[in-house]
């Protein structure tokens, strides 16, 4: 009120302005404020927009000429606010990735009201991306020249052409590990995953393309309700010598159906005995093993032999990958946020709008709540779930989810 040309305040330094009638303001004289005030009271209170930069600053009044550099900022300035202004908040990101190292935090007082909404959203003709990943640069890989290590690859062709990265030299020290998982059995995070321009690598596995079946089963193994059922695992014979020259394998695993054809299951290996060709297996099946099962096994630094396979040794903290034909100009990222990318818990009427959420271990959005709008975001390459919602009206529209690791 009292402000005539709104333009104008980008070119005053000062100006005066009257909160008072016209009379109180014959008497009292006009209040000074300085730019700073205009932009954080004023243009606020016009657009109810807050502005998130990848060149802005949390000291900023996150204004779209001095936007905040975080999300969390725009929250908290969010959270002074006394009353939201009707038709709500908009917190505008401009265009640009946005790394992530913890997931975005909402609680009951980040709410929104029926008709005072807060959205989160791209800018107009811009996208912002949230990154929960972490970026390798092309200059960190180097060829293997460990005898100890070349000489266990088994593909003599490869030995030559895989490269390593010390992921620990970089600062990432935290790979995750690989866990029992499968039909009927608890959910577990991933580990790290490997990515090049976008598409997920493939960990180390043997076959390439097929599964091998077992032999004679020596030992069914516990049972579901078995109390040996996570320390112990059954024993079965196997009838490729090639499985034979995995025995410095200290964490590998295999993938596939054991008991029932819908029972498909993760299990360790937890040893490999050459002389009566036999594996044992770390932890019992749900149903047995039976003599039709079929699997392949995984997470072995010894079957790197096609681009795009890579191993983690995580005592050492090195990756080990053999390239694939564009990797030396490729975009290359591991997962790293461990995190939903967004925990909101008891929110309502809070709308995430245009925006992607690229990378995680866990889920994108974990929501709990009312009302709560996803609208034409990009969900990618989440380890676990794309989203995980509980609560009542809520909307998904127009997104596009792919590559998701769970459900």
């Amino acid at each position: 009120r009292g402000i005539r040309d709104v333009k104008a305040l980008e070119c005053q330094e000062s100006l005066f302005v009257s909160h008072e009638t016209e009379d109180h303001h014959k008497r009292t004289g006009n209040r000074l404020m300085s730019l700073h005030d205009i932009d954080k009271k004023v243009e606020r209170l016009l657009t109810f927009s807050i502005y998130v930069s990848l060149e802005g600053d949390d000291h900023n009044v996150g204004t779209k000429s001095k936007p905040f550099r975080t999300i969390e900022r725009a929250r908290d300035e969010i959270r002074e606010l006394k009353e939201l202004p009707a038709g709500g908040v908009n917190v505008i990101l401009r265009g640009g990735t946005y790394p992530r190292r913890a997931g975005f935090k909402l609680t009951t007082e980040d709410s929104g009201k029926p008709d005072s909404p807060i959205t989160y959203l791209s800018a107009p003709g811009e996208l912002a991306t949230l990154f929960g990943g972490s970026v390798l640069d092309r200059k960190w890989f180097n060829p293997v020249t460990d005898p100890l290590v070349i000489k266990r690859i088994i593909d003599a062709k490869a030995r030559g052409k895989i490269l390593e990265c010390n992921l620990k030299t970089h600062g990432l020290i935290d790979y995750g590990e690989l866990r029992r998982r499968g039909f009927n059995l608890p959910r577990q995070q991933p580990p790290l995953q490997l990515f090049v321009n976008g598409q997920q690598m493939t960990l180390a596995r043997y076959p390439n393309d097929q599964q091998m079946h077992i032999g004679r089963i020596l030992n069914i193994g516990p049972l579901r309700n078995d109390d040996k059922f996570s320390k112990q695992g059954g024993t079965f014979t196997y009838t490729d010598d090639r499985i034979s020259m995995w025995t410095a394998a200290n964490d590998a695993w295999i993938n596939g159906v054991f008991g029932r054809d819908w029972s498909w299951s993760f299990n360790k290996i937890a040893s490999i005995e050459p002389k009566g060709k036999t594996i044992t297996l770390a932890f019992g099946e749900i149903y047995g093993l039976s003599s039709n099962d079929s699997f392949y096994a995984e997470n072995l630094l010894e079957e790197i032999d096609l681009p795009g396979e890579y191993f983690i040794d995580r005592r050492k903290g090195m990756l080990y990958v053999l390239p694939t034909n564009d990797f030396d100009e490729a975009h290359i990222t591991v997962s790293t946020l461990t995190d939903s990318m967004i925990n909101a818990i008891n929110v309502e009427h809070v709308t995430f709008r245009e925006l992607v959420f690229d990378t995680s271990r866990a889920s994108a959005l974990h929501i709990n709540g009312k009302a709560i709008c996803i609208e034409s975001c990009e969900i990618v390459r989440q380890g676990d779930r794309a989203l995980w919602m509980i609560g009542t009206d809520h909307t998904i529209a127009s997104c596009n989810i792919h590559h998701v690791g769970g459900t």
